[in-house]
């Protein structure tokens, strides 16, 4: 008798394509089990281990029985703790009700894309792009509108390109400082030239119910909430690494 596959992977699923870095990664363990020495270069993280103070607080943490349930927002006092690390990094007021703590920023940015996002809205993020932008995007029925930048500019998003890519659709403008290639950020200068659009495009990109989306993960990049262009309307990603 003919077995049959029983679970269905849903079309939006099967869509998807795998994550690059991941493929790497993973044909990489299985060379080194084959005993060729590799030197990884396809996951972005720290090439030590956790600091030692770190796993302490980790062990202590686990022998004083925090291991339960948080607020859904996260620990009380992380979030304080990290409106503290905005105020002394970025001179920015920030609420613990305005901070959610997820496991990493590709989570974070999941969440946001489908909380945001109906059929068909647009996504504005640079290209190139770390992968998972569009699978995320696509993912929740979104349309990523991709805008080229160069290295002549620094891989600065060119404010004009950005005005000539809006449309009634346009969402979210996705800028993402990182510290790995392709750093693709917008300067002060640049993204005070936004502003202007606010009232001359439709959709106003200041709206409330509009976003634009800054994933700061260098201490010296400057988070929308400092720049005249509303808090209400943007929202900012951190990574803290161990």
């Amino acid at each position: 008798m003919e077995q049959r596959n029983l679970i269905v992977i849903s079309k939006r699923t099967q869509e998807i394509t795998s994550f690059i870095v991941m493929d790497v990664l993973e044909r990489a363990n299985e060379m080194e089990r084959e005993g060729v020495h590799i030197v990884h270069l396809e996951v972005g993280e720290p090439d030590f281990d956790t600091p030692a103070c770190v796993k302490e607080a980790a062990c202590r943490a686990l022998e004083d029985g925090h291991t339960h349930y948080t607020h859904s927002l996260g620990l009380f006092e992380l979030r304080e703790a990290i409106c503290e690390y905005y105020l002394s990094a970025y001179d920015v007021s920030v609420e613990p009700d305005q901070v959610i703590v997820t496991s990493g920023s590709s989570p974070a940015i999941f969440l946001v894309f489908s909380a945001l996002l109906e059929k068909d809205d647009e996504v504005i993020i640079s290209d190139p792009h770390y992968a998972c932008y569009p699978n995320f995007i696509k993912f929740v029925q979104g349309q990523p509108v991709t805008i080229p930048v160069y290295e002549e500019d620094g891989f600065q998003f060119r404010p004009e390109s950005i005005k000539e890519n809006l449309t009634a659709k346009t969402r979210a403008i996705f800028i993402t400082p990182r510290p790995i290639p392709p750093a693709i950020c917008c300067r002060k200068d640049g993204c005070r030239k936004l502003r202007p659009w606010r009232k001359t495009c439709r959709p106003p990109i200041s709206s409330p119910m509009k976003s634009i989306m800054d994933w700061c993960m260098r201490v010296k990049s400057i988070p929308f909430w400092n720049l005249p262009i509303m808090p209400l309307c943007s929202m900012d990603f951190q990574n803290f690494l161990p």
